[in-house]
């Protein structure tokens, strides 16, 4: 791998996907899991072409550690 490669910036997100998720926020009409999409949507962005970005999606299903790339990087 060219040295070049080697000093890409990396960003992974890890959401939360479990039930709670489901749950309104206090205060707010959104659940938990709309208002990380929102702040997802938002982050990504601001994130520059350079970077890559790598989503990791875990709940109550999967914590026996067989969590999934949903999008590697």
């Amino acid at each position: 791998e060219p040295e070049s490669a080697l000093y890409r910036d990396n960003i992974v997100i890890v959401l939360d996907a479990s039930g709670s998720m489901n749950e309104r926020m206090r205060g707010q009409r959104i659940s938990r899991m709309d208002a990380a999409k929102r702040a997802l949507i938002g982050v990504s962005r601001q994130v520059p072409d350079t970077t890559q970005v790598g989503l990791i999606v875990f709940s109550a299903m999967n914590l026996s550690g067989t969590n999934e790339w949903v999008y590697d990087l």
